[in-house]
């Protein structure tokens, strides 16, 4: 299976945060994982949320989130991809968790004041930092130009609230075909935001220098399969060729003895005639001898006999 943009685009921000990590000798042995919120929204019209709504009649986000380790302890870009995108694809919190706008609409019975005391306890707890490193998110804008009051949108740009224990937000919106990479994070955390950026621009050359390479090899392969195929047809043709050859030196040899054999019998067919021929000539000869020998015998007697006294 082909790598999707979200697998690209952690693969882009583990390479920075791993080049950010080396750069001032903190990059930890084990990786870090981020936090990523995944698209919920059920596919086809039929799809329900379970409150009876329709996933065509409802409007707004529908989110929910899983965590993927990053392998930032990964060292190879190419291989870092591969296991990025391993590791999204074997995640079930992409297919099974529960989204948040099921989580709005449940909450929406619950007073303000326990959803507030609930969150700063929830935060309180560090267990946003004992889960993941930081948030990375993916969420696709409209693909086309939007107006608002006849003016254009030039840029969508994502910003995300920090927590404690939360202190890195990368989002990355798309808009009409462009993505930007917007770095969310508190001066303690990231004093040098401005090297980090830098870091993603770097990362993302890497990724797509290997991406060139493995076109340019392919196309490689590509040209030398075509090269090859017009040897292969020459080569196939000469064998038809020399084939139809032998099969019509093997008719022609065929026909050749046929015709032979024919004339062989012909003649000897001749020859038995004509001795036949001869041999009935020779017969009916010695026949017509035999039968004039008497006549002439008799013919001598009678003369005599006419020689009698008178």
């Amino acid at each position: 299976r082909a790598a999707t943009v979200n697998d690209a685009v952690l693969a882009v921000c583990s390479g920075a945060l791993r080049r950010y990590l080396l750069a001032h000798n903190e990059l930890p042995g084990q990786s870090l994982i981020a936090w990523v919120p995944i698209n919920a929204r059920p596919r086809g019209a039929a799809a329900d949320d379970g409150l009876g709504n329709r996933a065509d009649d409802r409007l707004g986000n529908d989110i929910t989130a899983m965590t993927t380790v990053l392998f930032t302890d990964e060292e190879d870009a190419l291989t870092r991809l591969k296991r990025i995108q391993g590791a999204t694809r074997a995640s079930k919190a992409a297919r099974s968790g529960v989204s948040a706008r099921l989580m709005t609409d449940v909450t929406r019975h619950l007073p303000a004041a326990t959803q507030a005391l609930s969150s700063r306890l929830l935060l309180r707890s560090g267990a946003a930092a004992r889960l993941c490193n930081l948030f990375i998110s993916n969420v696709p804008g409209p693909q086309v130009p939007v107006y608002m009051n006849g003016a254009l949108m030039v840029r969508s740009v994502g910003l995300a609230p920090l927590a404690d224990g939360m202190g890195l937000f990368i989002a990355t919106p798309s808009y009409a075909d462009q993505m930007s990479f917007n770095v969310i994070s508190t001066r303690e955390l990231l004093p040098d935001i401005e090297f980090f950026m830098q870091c993603l621009v770097e990362s993302l050359a890497e990724l797509l220098a290997l991406t060139e390479t493995r076109a340019t090899a392919s196309e490689r392969r590509a040209g030398k399969r075509t090269a090859a195929a017009p040897k292969a047809a020459a080569s196939a043709s000469a064998a038809q060729t020399e084939a139809r050859s032998q099969v019509q030196t093997k008719t022609a040899t065929k026909a050749a003895t046929k015709a032979r054999s024919q004339a062989q019998a012909k003649t000897a067919t001749k020859a038995a005639t004509k001795a036949k021929a001869q041999a009935q000539t020779k017969t009916a000869t010695k026949a017509a001898t035999k039968a004039t020998a008497p006549s002439r015998a008799g013919s001598g007697a009678k003369a005599k006999g006419r020689q009698g006294p008178v």
